[in-house]
């Protein structure tokens, strides 16, 4: 099992040469994943920052929260609040970034992140899995 960070939930809906193919090769590779309900709020900013740049419209915005919401709602899981401050506090994250973080420590499962500026940076290394490691 893993935690999907939004960062690569994204790529799914929003093609990249090298990150897209990545993506699916790490959910082929994992294919029981998790997510808290904090995806669709995330997902949602990565829409509206597509929007902004006028690289899609209303409309397709919506569209893909639709195929995005009936893709992994089955996969949500609500993290445990104490473990989510707990997990912000000690590694310095923000309470977004430890959602995920908290998922993957309560299910003893990696988190599986594009993030490398903040949150991969701040967990140790044994409880990530950065979707760099499927890009060839």
């Amino acid at each position: 099992m893993i935690i999907v960070d939004t960062s690569v939930l994204a790529f799914l809906f929003f093609k990249d040469k090298r990150l897209t193919p990545a993506v699916k090769r790490a959910l082929r590779a994992n294919p029981h994943l998790l997510v808290p309900p904090l995806w669709r709020s995330e997902f949602r900013s990565v829409l509206l920052k597509y929007l902004r740049g006028r690289k899609i419209d209303q409309a397709t915005a919506s569209d893909l929260f639709e195929q995005a919401r009936r893709r992994f709602e089955p996969f949500e899981a609500e993290p445990q609040t104490a473990r989510v401050l707990r997990l912000a506090k000690d590694f310095r994250l923000s309470s977004y970034d430890a959602e995920f973080a908290a998922l993957g420590d309560e299910h003893r499962a990696l988190l599986l992140t594009n993030d490398g500026r903040s949150l991969a940076d701040k967990l140790p290394a044994e409880r990530v899995l950065r979707l760099s490691s499927f890009t060839y």
